[in-house]
């Protein structure tokens, strides 16, 4: 039997084809993605996007904000406060939400390429980006369904009665992954960096003398 053979023109239309087409480009990322991969993803991002905006409804809906600005839960650190935020995380960046919608979008393309590249049987990057994705989802919400803002309800004094910027469980989330991603990653290069490499005499296999 003769094997077909793709000509140059069919295999460059092809190539066209595979960039030319978002869709097919991000599918075919996707395709690579393990199942175990994109169940413990989804399921750590879905569970991070949920339990944001349940607290988010949850506190901002305490009838004690209707007399107080802010309730205590450890006094002169830890209070639960009600804010809305039309920057970025713990009040950075500019004060535009279709920025950060477009930013938000973007941001998750990366994740699904970074998925394919850095998270390959690895469990503690695939959580890492489930957690970044699930941050990001839950402020996207917030800036598409709240007026453009983000709803902050942590609000920590750390230093001489000095504030941290209120934030949320998205923002936790996001900074709690980004971490999780970045020590993953300083650990996997760091360790192929230091693995030394085998002698060229070693990686050839002598053949056995036979009698």
């Amino acid at each position: 039997m003769h094997k077909m053979q793709t000509g140059p023109g069919e295999a460059g239309a092809g190539l066209n084809r595979h960039i030319l087409d978002p869709a097919a480009n991000m599918q075919s990322h996707l395709n690579k993605i393990s199942a175990g991969s994109k169940k413990h993803f989804w399921i750590c991002a879905v569970a991070v996007a949920a339990l944001d905006q349940v607290t988010k409804f949850f506190f901002f809906a305490l009838p004690a904000f209707d007399t107080a600005d802010k309730i205590a839960i450890v006094p002169n650190w830890f209070y639960i406060v009600r804010r809305t935020n039309p920057a970025a995380a713990f009040s950075i960046g500019p004060e535009n939400p279709l920025f950060y919608i477009v930013a938000t979008l973007l941001g998750m393309a990366v994740l699904i390429w970074l998925l394919t590249d850095l998270a390959e049987n690895r469990l503690l990057p695939v959580l890492g980006l489930g957690l970044v994705c699930g941050g990001a989802v839950g402020n996207l919400i917030d800036r598409v369904f709240v007026g453009g803002e983000v709803r902050d309800f942590i609000e920590i004094y750390y230093w001489q009665g000095r504030p941290w910027p209120a934030f949320n469980v998205a923002d936790a989330a996001i900074c709690l992954g980004v971490a999780i991603v970045l020590i993953e990653t300083f650990r996997s290069t760091s360790g192929s960096a230091t693995q030394p490499e085998k002698p060229a005499s070693e990686m050839r296999k002598r053949p056995t003398d036979q009698n």
